[in-house]
């Protein structure tokens, strides 16, 4: 508008309609990067009620099924002296 008005030189448009371009481009960048981060809080999230509807399912007399253990434990490493090591899905803290 201020360039139709004679506010504006064509070079100062120019340089100005190139900065807008660039900060639309940043701002397209930024909401992929949201959306991806938002998907990963959904699968989270998703996760960890599964866990907490399991957990509640629990009658202290259960035995753990697979579903829940699936749900609990990301990875168990069996060692030489019959050692082990648990890695759980969530930290324990947010459970207690």
């Amino acid at each position: 508008m201020k360039y139709h008005q004679g506010f504006l030189s064509e070079d100062e448009f120019l340089q100005w309609k190139a900065e807008r371009e660039e900060q639309i481009k940043l701002w397209r960048r930024e909401a992929l990067e949201f959306d991806k981060k938002l998907k990963e809080w959904e699968r989270i999230s998703k996760e960890e009620c599964d866990f907490l509807r399991n957990l509640m399912r629990l009658d202290g007399k259960s035995q753990l099924d697979r579903t829940f253990v699936q749900a609990l434990i990301e990875r168990i490493e069996v060692y030489p002296g019959n050692r082990l090591e648990i890695s759980y899905r969530f930290p324990a803290a947010k459970f207690l």
